[in-house]
């Protein structure tokens, strides 16, 4: 109950504990407890609880400043008296009181940039509530005593002092960002910034903030503006010609004008024909970036340079830049600030002679290289020279290019006046001789530098342009000429690019004449023509790589092969360069009859009964479909037994008939122009070559075991004609008899070799763990004794031997069962499991007390023991071949009798 005797809830409980929740946080509380027994109650026992207030939620800094926070939080509704506020850091710590129900309080006498931990507490009485954290970090002080100084053009400073308080350091802000900012501690709490990679002549706003923590302090700033210097040299200088005695030129402003720009300065001379010492000078105003230059030498050459100026003086001037005016009988007419020039009628000129000595060379199939030296008799001032290239069978052109001098030659351009005298665009001064110079080169230097060219050089100087995109194994006509005003005569040269690799893959493979052993290919050559073609052809089969052969033909024939197997055919066009893209083709050669099954031999002999084994055709030359047993007795000739053993339900009623063949034949063409070989192939032969009935085959079950006389018998047998290793037995055989017994198997096509063998089978004798009845009498000379069934008495011979001394001699190498398992097959196949049953073994010698299960694939062998009939073996790899056999055992052993191996493949995943 509470303070006021209210009470509140009730409460049984078994133990001495109790738990109450949902008290009212700040509130005093009677707790009264009682034993009870039954009916009755004992004295109660009292105890006064009260419960702490409530915590403060929603504690937040509302504001913050150098030497005060404001803290605020949110309000709810709990009993308690006053307020617990707990302040510290590193260096102090305090606490106090405050009364009153409010949501926020000042917390003052803060040191300016100091990190202070503050926690608040409800409290009523002496009952002190959770209490509530916040880190709060006062405003610091801004920097004090900011000045600048070392102001330059392209770099200045600034100095502070430390404010009071605590600072962890300074934040520096520069508009425009175009400087680098760096920022050193000079000690003693005093500051230098240094800004440096300046613009000249800019004005700059810094301003500069103490920080701690993460707060910031109200900044403080200066405007620093940078010196000006002088500009820099203008760009793009570009020029018009106007008339043949003016030049309209322009530039752009420099890209560091360091300053104002007031004017421009333009000095200008001339370099060719003749070398002038002096330049002439002449201004533009600031807002103009063109200026026509007037009272020109037609056909001369000029070198221009532009200054910009600003308070700090005249700048660098731009790099030399060359304009030649107009011929004066070029025809040359422009409007520009209402100045016209009149054009007036060219006179003729000669054309250029022809080039010297064209070669040319190949660099590859794609590229040459065309080598000239420069016309004897220029004519003129060789501008440019045209190169023609063309086809040459069809003279058709595949390429016409202009080439400027300039980019072709590097140093020095030939010009001829009209007497045919030589001049060279070079570095030298004027001839002493009156009236002729040597033109100055594009690229000027002082007076000093300047000497006389050797003019006969520049005709021994070879000129080289490669030609690219050429095509391989084609000859092109070249052609190049000289180009003044007008294009000169053609000099011309022949040649053929080199071969390259093939582009493309033989064309149209087909392959014909398909045997089970041979089969040929013809192709077309590659569409694109890139050299002299021979063919590298390749054969692979299932073991790898069988042929690698080259020929100029467009066929080949491939031989010695294996019937019914896939081949992969690869053809490739080859030149001196290299082997070219690959075509492929895919051929399935047809079956043919087997050859002869493997390893043929006796498993088990008795006195009327022989079992045999052997492994399928090492040349299977096709899927096999049957075998066919045939015993003989060995001295007569005369046929015991001619069985075929075929697959379930899977026999073909005429091997060669015209169906079949044409289906084989069609399967070698399905996977023309393919690289794959298909795994769904052998599946379809497999489907195909075991579809027929198997009707015209008389019907024979194995279970019939009546005697049969002596002839022939053709039976049917079904086994498992797919198994890498197969058994039969031979039943009701002449004891004590040779006997020839052979072994052929058959595909579509037919049945092939047999092996034969000679086995001779035993005396008869009495049979293992067999129970006979025996009677005995006695005789005299007058006759033998009366017998009844009171005479009988009953034996059964052991499990091991029925005639120990008997089976010692004569079967030594008989272990103890007689016989494997029988009929093993498979009920079920996963991608982890396989699930198999069989029958006891025909002659178990005793009783079978266990079967033990041999599961082997490439790398592992495993076996698992049961005492039924069918198994599951479990823990098997997804999509793999297994080979599984099964012996059963009796209290003697195994005998070492496994049953035929059954190939299983686990399913995919």
């Amino acid at each position: 109950m509470t303070s006021r005797k209210e009470k509140l809830f009730k409460m049984i409980v078994y133990g001495n504990k109790a738990k109450v929740q949902n008290l009212t946080p700040g509130m005093d509380y009677l707790f009264q407890v009682k034993t009870v027994r039954g009916k009755d109650y004992s004295v109660s026992v009292m105890e006064e609880v009260a419960t702490t207030p409530s915590r403060i939620c929603g504690l937040t800094l509302k504001a913050v400043n150098t030497s005060s926070a404001n803290l605020m939080w949110n309000p709810t509704e709990t009993n308690f008296t006053h307020y617990k506020i707990c302040i510290s850091n590193r260096t102090f710590a305090k606490e106090y009181l405050i009364w009153g129900l409010m949501t926020e309080h000042a917390v003052t006498e803060l040191t300016p940039g100091g990190v202070y931990n503050i926690t608040v507490h409800r409290v009523r009485g002496d009952i002190e509530g959770s209490g509530t954290f916040i880190r709060v970090t006062a405003e610091p002080e801004k920097p004090e005593k900011l000045k600048a100084f070392n102001v330059s053009a392209h770099s200045f400073s600034l100095h502070w002092s430390q404010p009071s308080g605590h600072v962890e350091g300074f934040r520096v802000d520069l508009v425009p960002d175009s400087g680098f900012v760096t920022i050193r501690d000079l000690g003693g709490s005093e500051y230098q910034v240094d800004v440096s990679n300046a613009v000249p002549g800019t004005r700059y706003d810094v301003t500069i903030s103490s920080v701690s923590a993460t707060t910031y302090s109200a900044p403080v700033s200066r405007t620093v503006t940078t010196n000006v210097t002088k500009p820099g040299p203008p760009v793009f200088l570009a020029g018009e010609r106007v008339g043949s005695a003016g030049i309209l030129l322009s530039w752009n402003t420099p890209p560091n004008p360091n300053g104002r720009i007031t004017s421009y300065v333009v000095k200008y001379k001339e370099v060719c024909p003749w070398m002038q010492a002096a330049y002439t000078r002449v201004r533009a105003k600031a807002d103009s970036l063109e200026v026509l230059l007037t009272n020109l030498t037609p056909g001369t050459t000029y070198e221009i340079k532009v200054a910009a100026e600003n308070s700090a003086g005249i700048g660098v001037f731009s790099d030399p830049f060359l304009f030649q005016t107009a011929e004066s009988g070029k025809c040359y007419s422009k409007f520009h600030n209402n100045v016209f020039s009149s054009p007036s009628i060219p006179l003729p000129s000669p054309a250029p002679g022809k080039v010297v000595n064209l070669t040319v060379e190949a660099f590859n199939y794609s590229a040459v290289n065309l080598i000239w030296y420069l016309p004897w008799q220029p004519n003129g001032k060789i501008t440019s020279f045209k190169i023609s290239v063309k086809h040459a069978r069809s003279g058709i052109v595949v390429k016409d290019v202009s080439i400027r001098v300039e980019d072709i030659l590097t140093g020095k351009l030939p010009e001829c006046n009209d007497n045919n005298e030589s001049f060279l665009w070079s570095t030298t001064s004027p001839s002493p001789a009156p009236g002729r110079v040597t033109p100055p080169s594009r690229t000027t230097y002082p007076s000093s530098m300047l000497a006389r060219s050797n003019i006969n050089s520049v005709w021994k100087e070879p000129i080289s342009f490669v030609v690219t995109h050429l095509r391989p194994y084609t000859t092109y006509l070249f052609e190049v000429s000289a180009v003044t005003t007008e294009a000169g005569y053609i000099d011309s040269t022949i040649v053929r690019t080199p071969e390259s690799v093939p582009e493309g893959p033989p064309q149209n493979c087909i392959t014909g004449n398909i045997t089970g052993k041979s089969f040929s290919i013809s192709w077309d050559p590659p569409t694109i023509v890139t050299g002299k073609f021979s063919y590298r052809v390749e054969l692979y089969g299932p073991s790898g790589r069988i042929l690698d052969n080259s020929t100029k033909d467009l066929k080949f024939a491939f031989s010695n092969l294996t019937p019914f197997t896939m081949y992969d055919m690869y053809v490739a066009a080859e030149t001196s360069a290299g082997i070219g893209p690959k075509s492929n083709i895919s051929v399935f050669t047809p079956p043919e009859v087997p050859g002869v099954v493997f390893g043929l031999q006796v498993a088990e002999v008795e006195a009327t009964q022989i079992r045999i084994t052997w492994e399928k055709p090492r040349q299977p030359n096709g899927i096999i479909n049957q075998y066919r047993v045939k015993v003989l007795v060995s001295e007569t000739g005369v046929i015991l037994e001619d069985t075929l053993l075929t697959g379930k339900d899977e026999y073909i009623s005429d091997p060669l008939a015209p169906e079949a063949v044409n289906i084989v034949e069609s399967m070698a063409g399905l996977f023309e122009g393919s690289a794959e070989m298909s795994s769904d192939l052998h599946l379809l032969a497999s489907v195909m070559y075991n579809s027929h009935p198997h009707s015209n085959f008389p019907a024979r079950s194995r279970a019939d075991d009546q005697p049969s006389t002596v002839g022939t018998a053709r039976n049917q047998y079904i086994t498992d004609v797919a198994a890498e290793q197969l058994s039969y037995v031979i039943r009701r055989l002449v004891p004590f008899t040779e006997h020839m017994i052979s072994v052929s198997a058959f595909t579509i096509m037919g049945e092939g070799p047999p092996t034969v063998l000679h086995v001779r089978t035993h005396e008869q004798g009495l049979k293992k763990y067999t129970k006979y009845k025996m009677r005995v009498a006695a005789s005299t000379n007058v006759g033998e004794s009366s017998l009844s069934e009171e005479n009988d008495i009953f034996v059964r011979t052991p499990e091991d031997v029925s005639t120990r001394k008997y089976i010692h001699l004569k079967l030594c190498f008989l272990p103890e069962p007689e016989s494997s398992p029988q009929d093993v097959e498979v009920t079920d196949v996963t991608a982890s499991e396989i699930s198999l049953k069989w029958l006891p073994p025909e002659k178990p010698n005793g009783v079978i007390v266990a079967y033990e299960v041999l599961c082997k694939n490439l790398d592992t062998l495993f076996m698992k023991n049961t005492s039924t009939t069918d198994v599951i073996l479990r823990g098997l790899k997804p999509y793999t071949l297994y080979n599984i056999s099964v012996r059963s055992y009796t209290r003697v052993g195994h005998g070492n009798r496994l049953s035929s191996l059954l190939s299983v493949r686990t399913s995919e995943t």
